[in-house]
């Protein structure tokens, strides 16, 4: 059993004849549809007898920022941080 990144899980997986391309655009969309509601994903496949990787499934995860989101990047930026992440 193997967990992690959607795109990373589905890379071990693409290898294997029963992934199809349908079930990674489903995975794609439903990662998206997930983020839009605020949740990250989590993807999980077993490997059997030494074979590929197949997909099993996608968690959704609840993560809201830290309390101190806000006042980490203002101090960031006050510091003269640069990056094209904050929010």
């Amino acid at each position: 059993v193997t967990k992690g990144m959607p795109e990373v899980v589905l890379g071990l997986c693409l290898g294997s004849q029963s992934e199809s391309s349908d079930k990674a655009d489903k995975m794609r969309s439903d990662v998206i549809k997930f983020a839009q509601r605020g949740f990250r994903s989590l993807a999980v496949a077993i490997n059997q007898n030494g074979g590929d990787f197949q997909l099993i499934g996608l968690l959704p995860i609840f993560d809201p920022p830290r309390e101190d989101t806000a006042e980490t990047i203002r101090k960031a930026i006050e510091l003269g941080t640069r990056s094209d992440h904050f929010v």
